[in-house]
């Protein structure tokens, strides 16, 4: 796992794990009903791109050819929040669905399910964004702190609300959590 973020400066790899990743939907949906996203393959190249401009922007002004985890990951997470990769999703039941119980998915599913997907319909590319980053954050940590629904949601709700969103921001993020 030492060279996951080495792996992704290749844009070829990069594009495969990343579309890997905003191809699957979270458990909490997908183990009760489909989720299906719709991915933009511009937009993952765009994000690479967007990725490398951002390590190159802390090699230069850290004068530091290798970036830490944590800044690394920082990169990421801005590059991947900023694309929009998944363009649309389509779930089995929205969150309307659920609560009218209009739908397929067990009430007792429904009502347990029910907040994380109203937070998913607003923010589904901010969460997979953190999520993955946070992953590659986590591969380089020894013993990796967790966040629970209401970090993700408030990081989320920061990703989609801050239009000017720094890659310094994005790293402190990392390196607040982890430490």
């Amino acid at each position: 796992m030492a060279e996951l973020f080495q792996t992704l400066n290749d844009r070829n790899e990069f594009c495969k794990l990343v579309s890997r990743h905003f191809s699957e939907a979270p458990h909490e949906i997908g183990a009760i009903m489909a989720c299906k996203h719709t991915l933009s393959e511009a937009r993952i190249g765009y994000a690479h791109d967007e990725y490398i401009q951002n390590l190159r922007k802390f090699e230069v002004l850290l004068h530091s050819a290798n970036p830490d985890h944590y800044k690394r990951a920082g990169a990421l997470l801005h590059a991947l929040s900023g694309s929009g990769i998944v363009t649309a999703i389509d779930l089995e039941s929205s969150s309307e669905d659920l609560e009218t119980g209009f739908t397929r998915v067990q009430v007792g599913d429904a009502l347990h399910s029910l907040r994380f997907v109203k937070f998913y319909e607003e923010y589904f590319n901010q969460a997979l964004a953190f999520d993955f980053a946070y992953r590659c954050c986590a591969a380089y940590e020894p013993e990796p702190r967790g966040y629970d629904q209401d970090y993700l949601h408030n990081v989320c709700r920061y990703l989609l609300a801050e239009s000017n969103l720094s890659v310094d921001s994005c790293f402190i993020l990392f390196k607040s959590l982890m430490m």
